[in-house]
């Protein structure tokens, strides 16, 4: 596992989230190419918790909340299932990644920092 990305980010109606990431999952090595090949999970957050930041994976509204066996209502639910054994990696990796010292909005690598791209528009003859 290993952590692509990170974007410090403020949401005033969720200060508990610090920031955003991207999380990259290898599976295996590809033997023609000699390059680990996965997946990455994107639009992870990094929250504050009563034990210290932590990663959520991303989430959706439920149709139909619920309430939960300790009597909380659920309104959201994780895409991905992270299991427990991996999370505490996941969380070790994200203590030395996240750095709040970054400027929000402004994604950044443990290389450095990566600035937003401008798109670029061309002109399409387009047939019809």
């Amino acid at each position: 596992m290993n952590i692509k990305r990170m974007t410090n980010v403020l949401f005033a109606n969720a200060p508990w989230v610090k920031a955003t990431c991207d999380v990259e999952i290898e599976i295996s090595m590809n033997p023609e190419t000699g390059k680990e090949e996965g997946f990455v999970i994107k639009d992870c957050q990094v929250r504050e918790g009563k034990d210290g930041l932590y990663l959520a994976p991303p989430e959706k509204k439920l149709s139909k909340p619920y309430t939960d066996k300790n009597k909380k209502l659920r309104t959201y639910a994780p895409i991905v299932w992270v299991p427990y054994h991996k999370r505490e990696e996941l969380n070790e990796l994200l203590a030395n990644f996240y750095d709040p010292s970054k400027e929000n909005n402004v994604a950044y690598t443990s290389d450095g920092v990566i600035t937003p791209k401008k798109k670029e528009t061309q002109d399409v003859d387009l047939p019809f």
